[in-house]
């Protein structure tokens, strides 16, 4: 098998030593690559450098590293229409905001001086430098921009994969948990959906759920009985369309 799993979370930069980030360790997504590779299953691993250093070389291992959502896109886009995946382990944690600009307070101030249209006050902020904002600013305002939604192309690029995608959820019900699984599904044509609840994940545990059409198909105590599982339903998903 040839499995392509992603891992971490991606880093937006606000200018050339800074950067918004979120929580994730990329540890799910290791652990996971870990356990196929003892299996001797090719993996190509897609995450920052900092989760890349987690992992030992291995004979089954290719990395490729990547740092926003920019860059993850372009990667993605060309490993799947260049290389066939069995399955693809979306399990990064894509920032959902890139910074589009950057402005003090002292601009803004002048900026409220006069009347202007909302395009013209975003016209004001700086773009993204590559060299350090001075720290003797007061204030820094930055401007957040959506990021596009990565999951929903993986199956467009590469239709074939099985495409087994991850939710971080915080206290929600079952209902809740369905109706995020649903959602995700319709959007991206995923084929399961993981759910991990923040609550219930710490150093003792790490509960997840795999859900199928809105479904409870699993559930595992540890990631690793998690990698198991997926080991798994790739192998049944490649059995059926045979």
């Amino acid at each position: 098998m040839n499995i392509l799993i992603t891992a971490g979370g991606t880093i937006e930069p606000i200018d050339g030593v800074r950067y918004i980030s979120n929580m994730s360790t990329g540890t799910t997504g290791i652990t996971i690559a870990t356990t196929f590779l003892e299996k001797k299953i090719d993996v190509t691993l897609v995450a920052p450098h900092y989760v890349q250093q987690k992992i030992d070389n291995h004979p089954h291992l290719t990395r490729v590293e990547v740092t926003n959502v920019a860059s993850l896109m372009q990667t993605l886009e060309s490993l799947l229409t260049t290389q066939s995946y069995e399955a693809v382990i979306h399990a990064m944690a894509v920032s959902d905001y890139t910074t589009a600009g950057i402005s003090t307070g002292e601009q803004l101030e002048n900026m409220m001086t006069t009347e202007m249209h909302y395009s013209q006050f975003l016209d004001q902020f700086s773009s993204v430098e590559q060299e350090k904002i001075s720290s003797d600013f007061h204030d820094i305002f930055i401007h957040l921009v959506r990021t596009p939604k990565v999951i929903q192309y993986i199956k467009k690029w590469q239709s074939t994969t099985c495409l087994i995608g991850f939710k971080l959820l915080i206290n929600t019900d079952d209902q809740q948990s369905k109706e995020a699984t649903l959602k995700q599904q319709q959007l991206a044509n995923s084929d399961y959906v993981v759910v991990n609840d923040f609550l219930q994940i710490d150093d003792q545990q790490h509960l997840t759920k795999i859900y199928q059409n809105g479904e409870i198909i699993s559930q595992q105590a540890t990631v690793e009985a998690l990698a198991e599982q997926l080991i798994y339903l790739i192998q049944s998903e490649g059995k059926n369309n045979k």
